[in-house]
């Protein structure tokens, strides 16, 4: 297929999932449903709306015209897909597929439906360039894009080492306050927070907010909005878990019965937590983002991406800032 026809593909493919609900593929989210407890209807639903905005025709256009993609060369990339959400692979492929390539993907345990259900609806021509193994031969590709932990990423630089590759580590993201936020923003950083319970790498799990921040109007408004949370099960047994933790070693913190926020300047953060640190001016502020640089995926706040926009990135978002689709095309 020449770059139009493929690009016209993933419109089509646009279009079908526009018409998929709980009601018309049952089996497919039951069967997601049981493989993994945190993939609820809301979730695939979520990860489907954000893929029909990637694919948004002229978006999707006006990409693609701006690199120079041949219709006859001719590569196989080794994928290896993160499984912490819903089809979170899915920008890898389709950057593959564009670019003409074929793929041998490893996918992750955790994802086993979504990514090959997506794949089906693409025409032969297209589906047939992704195989799905479960063990890399190096041999056999000429790329490698993987995606896990910074404790696997470990292991995939030794790994891939003789390969051009992409190697991603845990990200994770932010959201900068000033004070003078009104509801409705508060309500939309809910969004950034809890979609997908909070395990995606542009989740916000730290809040930058200025010295003497007093925290009792966001509380409320997440407290408005977001309490149902707390009946998943499994996000229910993290936030149980954490409080016993913080209330043990008699950690100073705040509690809504559904998250946590503790003032520490770290990034590590458990699920059902929130984490803060104070900033003195604008400068500070900055100087503190770009310290973290390496470990921030995307900033959410007045000045930087709106409130509720974190999961929905566009089709040129590259996860870790690295344009996949120049990677692609200079091997």
């Amino acid at each position: 297929m020449d770059l139009n026809s493929r690009i016209e593909a993933f419109v089509s493919l646009r279009e079908k999932l526009l018409t998929v609900t709980i009601e018309t593929e049952e089996a497919l989210y039951a069967s997601i449903r049981s493989n993994n407890a945190w993939f609820t209807i809301e979730s695939v639903d979520e990860a489907l709306k954000g893929i029909v905005a990637m694919l948004e025709p002229n978006a999707l256009k006006t990409f693609c015209a701006d690199y120079v993609i041949h219709n006859d060369s001719k590569k196989t990339i080794g994928l290896v897909l993160a499984g912490n959400l819903p089809a979170v692979g899915f920008h890898d492929v389709l950057m593959v597929l564009l670019a003409g390539y074929e793929a041998n993907v490893k996918l992750s345990s955790e994802d086993k439906f979504l990514i090959p259900y997506l794949v089906h609806l693409l025409p032969a021509e297209l589906r047939n360039n992704i195989h799905y193994i479960d063990r890399l031969d190096l041999k056999a590709i000429d790329g490698i894009i993987a995606t896990g932990s910074t404790n696997t990423s470990r292991y995939f630089e030794t790994y891939f080492s003789s390969k051009p590759n992409i190697i991603r580590k845990n990200r994770t993201s932010c959201a900068v306050l000033t004070g003078e936020e009104s509801e409705e923003q508060l309500a939309a950083l809910g969004k950034d927070v809890f979609t997908f319970y909070g395990k995606g790498c542009r989740n916000v799990t730290k809040l930058f907010v200025p010295e003497g921040y007093s925290f009792q109007f966001v509380l409320d408004v997440l407290s408005k909005h977001y309490t149902e949370i707390i009946h998943n099960s499994k996000y229910s047994n993290n936030y149980d878990y954490y409080k016993s933790i913080y209330l043990v070693n008699r950690a100073e913190h705040l509690d809504t019965g559904f998250l946590i926020l503790i003032k520490n300047e770290g990034w590590g953060v458990p699920l059902s937590v929130l984490y803060y640190q104070e900033y003195k001016n604008e400068a500070d502020l900055n100087a503190l983002l770009d310290q973290s640089k390496e470990q921030i995926q995307c900033v959410v706040g007045s000045a930087f991406i709106p409130f509720g926009e974190a999961q929905c990135p566009a089709i040129s978002e590259f996860a870790d800032g690295i344009d996949t689709m120049r990677f692609l095309l200079d091997l």
